[in-house]
């Protein structure tokens, strides 16, 4: 009942899972850039206190809590803009730093790209964007599977699979392009092993060759120079 009470008003719900763990899923569509009308207030449709009585709760509990959501906090890859208006980036920013010992994850997409964001705040759990079904900006269709723990909620893996449409056209299949621990050699997906993967691809033209073509889900990428790096890794 709560579902869809909170779904009916705003686009945002949490769903129990097993071992006391919680998805958090929020309508982060309200908070961008873009969007028409703007709200007036600080907390539109009401959702930050939804979402901080959630964490405390939680908290009380003992728990953990996955938040999912479509457009992510953070800069996009191509035109280097925040998605979201100030106000609220950092009215989010604040709850997952204040809450970061129970925010096992971060799962978004928009980007239509396979990547990853580490924010700059202390032991914050990274967030993690996966692609899209629709290749309109130049990668191949791909979706995830995501492996986590069941009795924290900390993603241990996740495998990207791919429709190579270049060398398959409709007869196409899905296969797997890559699994992240294998493909970055760390045994786990905590924020430190994620920092060392972003050192790796600063220093290694290896590892950036590999983020590059995984970032397009195996779609051709011209050559990535120094300034290219940079960026990526910045």
């Amino acid at each position: 009942k709560s579902e869809v009470e909170t779904f009916r008003r705003g686009g945002f719900y949490s769903r129990p899972m097993r071992n006391n763990v919680k998805i958090i899923a929020l309508n982060t569509v309200i908070y961008s850039v873009n969007h028409q009308p703007r709200y007036s207030g600080d907390d539109p449709l009401g959702q930050f206190a939804w979402l901080e009585t959630k964490l405390s709760r939680t908290r009380q509990e003992g728990g953990r809590v996955m938040i999912v959501g479509h457009i992510p906090p953070t800069i996009g890859s191509f035109r280097r803009a925040q998605f979201w208006q100030n106000r609220y980036l950092n009215q989010y920013l604040d709850l997952i730093e204040e809450y970061s010992d129970i925010v096992s994850c971060q799962l978004f997409g928009h980007l239509h790209s396979d990547e990853f964001r580490l924010l700059p705040l202390q032991n914050t759990s990274p967030i993690f964007l996966g692609s899209s079904i629709t290749p309109i900006f130049g990668g191949n269709p791909s979706f995830r599977v995501v492996y986590y723990d069941d009795t924290r909620g900390d993603v241990e893996n996740y495998d990207s699979l791919y429709l190579d449409l270049s060398r398959s056209g409709s007869n196409a299949t899905w296969k797997k392009l890559y699994s992240f621990r294998e493909a970055y050699g760390v045994t786990n997906m905590s924020t430190a092993a994620m920092r060392s993967v972003v050192n790796s691809i600063a220093q290694s033209g290896d590892e950036l060759d590999t983020f590059i073509s995984n970032q397009r889900l195996g779609a051709p990428q011209p050559p990535c120079d120094k300034k290219c790096a940079h960026d990526w890794t910045c």
